[in-house]
């Protein structure tokens, strides 16, 4: 599984890894990766590199290049510092000049039978002054068929002084090329922008977190947000500013081929409006994960009483953005809807779950604090478990006669466990006899059902009666309207002489 949440597409078969460990060994992997070659075709390379060797960029630029003409095939790249290291505690970020990921790339880009489809970084830290960025950024906008493009836990490091930076750039925005030529690429589909912070730093009152304004431009986002092949755009462990969340929310507005957006900042009471606005008007958007900015639950014992009324009123505007975010949820279309704070109060926590017995599209909400004991009672919460299983099971066609559309992670996705009707039925009878008929082990889901509206329950099963039944009435029904509207006679004479005569098809006047 990727670590954004999809299907990793590269099978075992197909991934080629490679790793680049201690410098007097590299021609050893160098054998062991011809080998593994003869095995079958390589579609997908993944560079480990031990962060804890020191290599020369010369050393390394002639390794991946000789690797590279071993794989002519290579669609997918992924450079990324050892992920088993990590695990031990061995761990850390490798670091590689921007000129040898730029020297990869052009060395792919010659191979126009085998178009490059996906870039990716894990954990590491690209080194290279302004222009080496720049010219990064010139490389990227020439994979024309690049569809996933991800720097997860990239940390970026400038080899000039900041005195040294063009005088029309923002200094520290060292990604900022790299993300304009990303975003006006035609077939991009997933960006994925993953900083070096956690959830726990976030936060954290004394936690410094990075803000998004030194890493990529207010205008570069909302080029990003104006794309129309992209598909998923997550920029997490960022501060996003309140100025940057309305201006990317209203560029979304109009947009109709982003299906998931996934963003951390200080949610404040304009952004909050900006993002309702969002799910009320964009009903192509299915995926919604915020991360809000915070401080968690002050127990203090000890604390004064100013504090504690400052903490109130921080609770008070925090009830009121959320409070207005699960309005918006219930008025818009999304299919998963997720929230991450220090603290959601219990107010807050209620509007939710009133909102998910009357939001008829949510088919997951996630609530995500910094209390761990929390969390485990609301990943477990009946009132949001049942509701969201509902919608999964169709009840949104049943209520309003919209037929339920495919979720866009299905062709990425494991299908669901509970299947869904996506085709459309002829009558809300229909799609409730369905329902019932995908759910009689759920007893508690039947009954729901059956009591929401009984006059639907009522006329469905009125039209269980069988085929043949239902023949036999409508026949006898047309000979009734037959013999009452051809051969009626007056009421005056209605003889003997009149039944015989009508019996033998004659007309009586």
């Amino acid at each position: 599984m990727d670590d954004d949440g999809i299907t990793d597409q590269w099978d075992n078969c197909s991934k080629l890894d490679v790793y680049l460990g201690d410098p007097a060994n590299l021609s050893n992997e160098l054998n062991r990766v011809r080998k593994k070659i003869g095995l079958g075709s390589m579609k997908a390379l993944h560079f480990h590199i031990d962060p804890s060797r020191v290599h020369t960029t010369a050393s390394m630029l002639t390794f991946f290049k000789r690797i590279l003409s071993l794989v002519p095939q290579i669609t997918k790249i992924h450079i990324g510092s050892h992920e088993i290291l990590q695990i031990i505690g061995r761990g850390g970020s490798a670091k590689i000049p921007v000129s040898v990921v730029i020297a990869i790339i052009e060395q792919l880009l010659r191979r126009r039978r085998y178009p490059l489809g996906c870039v990716r970084f894990f954990n590491v830290k690209l080194e290279g002054s302004w222009q080496d960025f720049q010219n990064f950024g010139s490389v990227v906008r020439r994979i024309d068929h690049l569809e996933r493009f991800n720097l997860d836990k990239v940390t970026l490091l400038d080899t000039v002084p900041a005195s040294q930076v063009p005088p029309n750039a923002t200094p520290g925005c060292w990604l900022d090329p790299v993300m304009q030529a990303v975003a006006t690429l035609p077939r991009l589909k997933h960006l994925r922008v993953l900083g070096s912070s956690d959830f726990g730093l976030m936060n954290a009152l004394t936690g410094r977190l990075e803000d998004m304004d030194s890493v990529v431009q207010s205008q570069t986002l909302r080029l990003i947000c104006s794309s129309n092949s992209l598909v998923s755009l997550c920029l997490i462990h960022f501060n996003i500013s309140d100025d940057n969340t309305v201006a990317m929310a209203r560029a979304l507005e109009s947009n109709r081929s982003l299906r998931e957006l996934d963003i951390d900042g200080t949610l404040g009471s304009d952004s909050a409006r900006a993002l309702v606005s969002l799910m009320e008007h964009n009903n192509f958007l299915e995926d919604l994960n915020i991360c809000i900015r915070g401080p968690g639950e002050n127990d203090d014992s000890n604390a004064t009483e100013l504090m504690k009324q400052k903490d109130a009123e921080i609770i008070k505007a925090e009830d009121e953005v959320n409070l207005r975010l699960a309005e918006g949820v219930k008025k818009s279309t999304l299919v998963n809807f997720a929230l991450f704070r220090g603290r959601i109060s219990v107010k807050s926590q209620d509007a939710f779950r009133n909102m998910v017995k009357e939001q008829y599209c949510l088919e997951s909400l996630t609530l995500y604090t910094g209390d761990d004991s929390l969390n485990r009672k609301l990943a477990k919460d009946e009132t949001i478990k049942f509701h969201c299983k509902l919608n999964k099971m169709g009840r949104r066609q049943l209520l309003t006669g919209k037929p339920q559309t495919k979720p866009w992670k299905e062709e990425w996705k494991a299908k669901s466990e509970v299947s869904r009707p996506l085709e459309k039925f002829s009558s809300r009878e229909h799609c409730l006899v369905d329902i019932l008929a995908r759910s009689l082990d759920d007893l508690s889901s039947v009954f729901y059902f059956l009591t929401i509206n009984p006059c639907i329950c009522d006329s469905a099963l009125q039209k269980l009666v069988s085929t043949e039944e239902q023949e036999k009435v409508k026949k006898r029904m047309r000979k009734k309207r037959k013999s009452t509207t051809a051969t009626a006679a007056p009421s005056n004479k209605r003889t003997r002489l009149y039944r015989a005569a009508k019996y033998r098809g004659v007309s009586y006047k």
